[in-house]
């Protein structure tokens, strides 16, 4: 804001301000049109001015946490499986995601988006990994790709809505991280990799699974299919 005596400058019939005047920070605060558009973060937090690098480093540093943690739990799932990794990405980026929505200073903010960034990607690509792992190469575009376009797809096409329905950030911000807790049901209906049980040498599991697959699709194992799959479990 000009640093003027605006009594004067009112006084004095001006047209428009001289670009000549020295200029302060804004020292009365800021008024937010919200007739299109519903508080943010940056709004509650007045990251305008002289703050407004704020919110794009916050988004960066998400990237930043999405680039560092992704190779290592893309390792973790190879370690440890599949179903563990999808269960706790989403439990962290849900708890995240749902603190963030609480919080009243950027530092608290920006590091809960960071550990949101974190899990982001692996909390569902390995579950589309999980997906590609049960479908034979000629099937995985049905059944792996296009599940995950229509999903995706309709999940994106909501979300502004639900965003504008709801008319703020941190409700938004809990509705889409609180859902992120259904994943703790995933260990009693989405069964573990078969591939990576395999190759871990847990043949036994391998074929109670892929015996149940064929159960719900009205198939049955042959006995040299299961012994097949002992012998590969067995290298």
């Amino acid at each position: 804001m000009y640093q003027v005596n605006f009594t004067q400058v009112v006084g004095g019939n001006l047209s428009g301000p001289d670009p000549t005047w020295p200029t302060t920070t804004c020292i009365n605060g800021w008024t937010f049109d919200f007739s299109l558009y519903y508080p943010t973060i940056t709004s509650q937090l007045n990251w305008v001015c002289e703050e407004d690098w704020k919110p794009f480093l916050s988004q960066s540093l998400f990237f930043v946490g999405s680039f560092m943690a992704s190779p290592v739990l893309g390792w973790a799932s190879d370690r440890w499986g599949r179903l563990p990794i999808i269960v706790a990405t989403n439990v962290m980026g849900g708890a995240a995601g749902v603190a963030s929505a609480f919080t009243n200073s950027f530092v608290a903010f920006t590091s809960l988006r960071f550990l949101v960034g974190m899990t982001f990607d692996t909390h569902y690509t390995v579950v589309y990994i999980l997906l590609l792992e049960y479908v034979s190469s000629e099937y995985r575009t049905i059944m792996a790709n296009v599940p995950i376009m229509i999903f995706l797809t309709a999940g994106l096409c909501v979300m502004p809505w639900l965003a504008l329905y709801l008319h703020d950030w941190s409700t938004f911000a809990i509705v889409i991280h609180a859902s992120q807790v259904i994943s703790l049901s995933f260990p009693w209906v989405v069964p573990e990799s078969a591939r990576w049980l395999l190759s871990k040498g847990r043949t036994k599991e391998t074929v109670d699974i892929i015996t149940r697959a064929a159960h719900m699709n009205k198939k049955s194992l042959t006995p040299e299919v299961i012994r097949e799959l002992e012998v590969r479990g067995s290298f």
